[in-house]
This record gives C-alpha cells, structure tokens and sequence, in this order.
C-alpha cells in the first residue's frame, strides 16, 4: 500500500473503529496525516494573512473554524488509524484510552513540582515507546478477532480452472 491510497483509505474510514489496518497503512497515513495539518494550518495562515487586519472578523473566525474543523477530522482519522493497527496486534482499541490517560497526567506534571506527578511524566515517555513499539510490530498472521489479516489478499476463485 503506497501513500496516497493508505491516505484515501484511512479519510473514507475515519470514523471506522473495526477492522484491521496494516504497518504501510499507518505509517503511509500517520506521514500524509501530518502533511495534510501542515498544509490546512499554512493555508489558512496565509488566507488570514491576506486578508489582513481590516477583514471582518466574522470572516477571520470562519476561517479559524474551518481550520478546526478540518484538524479535528484529521484528528479523528488518525486515532481510528491507530485502533485499526492495535487491532491488527489483536490488542483492544482501549489500550489507547490508557495511553491518552497517561499522556494527560504527563501533561499535569508542568502544572505542578511535586514529585508524584513530575514521575508521570516519566510513564508518559515510556507509554509512547511502548505504543510506538506495538504499532511497529507486524500483526497477528491470519485472521483473529477483529477481522481477516490485511496483508493476505483473497484470490477470486477461478471461474474456468
């Protein structure tokens, strides 16, 4: 699977949670992913440059919520992603709720110095490796619970054999 098609497959599923998504498809997504938010963000920077200090600023904040709108589609997109290959993994899409939970704690740790929560930050680090190590490994061969194994192609059967 090359770029372009993991980047159309994951935007028409992107609110599709089932399934199972292969190692190309993320990784291929995961890159056109962060694109597609460089390109939104930037376009709508130079639209709001351009039109300067004296647009409505009904307009300018249109143009802030389309960005929005746009990122949060991408967002979404990208978490399903993600459940698709933890399903590939024959892992629970759950798994990712403990992940973003830990992340948030991480994040409190700049609010506060005490040391409980400064050692959270410490287990959001080893929460990405580890995410980002489940993600990386090759999936579970054959079907398991979430569905057939994406790399295996099913053959037609031959109509003239």
């Amino acid at each position: 699977m090359g770029m372009l098609e993991a980047v159309r497959t994951g935007l028409r599923k992107w609110i599709t949670f089932s399934g199972r998504a292969s190692r190309a498809e993320y990784w291929w997504f995961y890159l056109g992913n962060i694109l597609m938010m460089v390109g939104l963000a930037g376009a709508a920077s130079l639209v709001l440059f351009a039109m300067g200090e004296r647009a409505p600023l009904l307009l300018r904040w249109s143009v802030l919520c389309l960005l929005g709108l746009g990122l949060l589609w991408l967002y979404v997109a990208q978490i399903s992603v993600i459940v698709r290959r933890l399903h590939d993994r024959n892992l629970s899409g759950f798994w990712l709720l403990g992940y973003l939970g830990l992340a948030m704690l991480g994040g409190l740790s700049g609010l506060f110095s005490t040391t409980i929560i400064m050692g959270l930050s410490g287990l959001t680090l080893v929460s990405s490796v580890l995410l980002l190590v489940v993600v990386a490994i090759r999936g579970t061969k054959g079907a398991n619970r979430y569905g057939p194994d994406p790399l295996i192609q099913e053959r037609p059967e031959a109509v003239f054999e």
